[in-house]
């Protein structure tokens, strides 16, 4: 779904995420790597350019790796800075590579539960 205000892309989001089906594989490096490509092609400074990686799976399934991951936001937080913060739910979830993609970012790693997930983004529009 194209970037836009949440009042224009609501319906297609829900519908979206109503079509979601887990099969087992968890491509998160394109995924963040998809969202953060978007944000700076929007280059928007006013904007709140950060991304939210939810996620309950290790890493399995991208085109992309975390060095090069990392590296492309490292570079591209030059002009345009993205920050990233991650919520990671369950055992499954890969801590370290997370704290790693947050880390690179001035971002933040979480536990995945709701209250940390109000207090994230607390701490967003705190940042913006």
């Amino acid at each position: 779904v194209e970037l836009d205000t949440l009042a224009k892309n609501r319906t297609v989001l829900n519908r979206n995420i109503d079509q979601m089906q887990a099969n087992g594989n968890t491509a998160l490096l394109d995924a963040v790597s998809t969202a953060y490509n978007r944000l700076q092609q929007q280059g928007d400074p006013a904007r709140i350019n950060a991304v939210v990686v939810m996620t309950d799976g290790l890493e399995n399934a991208s085109g992309i790796s975390q060095g090069e991951l990392i590296s492309q936001i490292q570079k591209g937080n030059q002009s345009v800075p993205v920050m990233v913060f991650c919520i990671a739910y369950g055992s499954d979830a890969d801590h370290k590579w997370l704290g790693a993609l947050a880390d690179a970012t001035g971002g933040q790693v979480r536990d995945g539960t709701p209250e940390t997930i109000q207090n994230l983004y607390k701490i967003l529009s705190q940042y913006f």
